[in-house]
């Protein structure tokens, strides 16, 4: 079987009768990503609610201090969630968090564009629903590269 190694920053085919095909590692890989940001996110809501009912404060800098609190909360999570199960790689938090940063830069580019095409296609109705839906789901392919291949580059947990 032959596999592709990326390892040395150049392209060169390997014969192994062990290893897995390396865009199966990824597929899976990628899909244990998508699933992680779906329940990381469901895990962030359910703290910021609770933290904001906790404070028992209904104003703006509450909401945004319980908002904060969950985000930071579920981003470190989230780095070893990563970290042991999906990559299975040593990762770097500092690169983590700038590709966190990067991911946000792209859903806030991308997200007025989809709402406004979904609109087009559809309503607006649709397009205030799907935009950031889409957004995110298009901003994380690149980022699941830059995690993969720079922020969880290391030496792995285990062989893949």
């Amino acid at each position: 079987m032959l596999i592709i190694d990326w390892s040395e920053k150049k392209c060169c085919v390997i014969q192994c009768r062990d290893c897995k095909p390396i865009i199966f590692v990824m597929l899976r890989q990628y899909s244990a990503f998508l699933v992680n940001g779906v329940l990381i996110t469901v895990l962030a809501w359910l703290l910021q609610y609770g933290f904001f009912k906790l404070m028992a404060q209904d104003s703006s800098l509450g909401y945004a201090i319980a908002t904060a609190l969950a985000t930071i909360i579920t981003m470190i999570i989230n780095f070893f969630i990563q970290k042991k199960y999906i990559f299975k790689k040593y990762g770097l938090f500092h690169r983590y968090l700038i590709a966190d940063v990067v991911n946000l830069f792209l859903v806030t580019i991308l997200a007025p564009i989809f709402r406004l095409l979904i609109a087009e296609v559809f309503t607006l109705e649709w397009g205030d629903k799907g935009g950031f839906l889409m957004a995110a789901f298009v901003a994380s392919i690149p980022v699941f590269f830059i995690k993969r291949h720079w922020v969880f580059s290391g030496e792995g947990l285990t062989k893949e």
